[in-house]
């Protein structure tokens, strides 16, 4: 059974999104030494988040033209934008807003000129 279109895109976007917010995490008052991220249990939590994301997008360029599927990742920045307010308390200047809806808007001008589906 084929699963509802756009679940691979959709969970690459919140995978991809995840794993900024736990690269996020690790670099707060951690120093980059080697020893202290090998020994980090949130980096490996990360790693295997990013390869999740890198199997759902698999599936989703399976099933998506690259030039359907790959406007989609512009969402990654904007929930970005909300989890950093919501986990790190980071500030949302009107500029955010406004390049974050201008994004938008370009993911809707071009994944309505593309049929999608290969």
């Amino acid at each position: 059974m084929k699963p509802p279109p756009f679940t691979y895109i959709v969970c690459a976007v919140l995978l991809r999104t995840l794993a900024q917010i736990l690269f996020k995490k690790i670099a707060i008052g951690q120093d980059f030494t080697v020893v202290e991220l090998i020994v980090n249990d949130l980096f490996y939590l990360s790693l295997l988040v990013i390869f999740l994301w890198a199997m759902a997008w698999q599936k989703a360029l399976e099933n998506y033209s690259l030039s359907f599927a790959y406007p989609f990742t512009a969402f990654v920045p904007a929930f970005s934008l909300i989890t950093g307010k919501i986990f790190f308390g980071e500030s949302i200047a009107m500029q955010n807003v406004a390049g974050t809806g201008i994004i938008l808007i370009g993911i809707i001008l071009l994944v309505s000129s593309n049929q999608g589906a290969d």
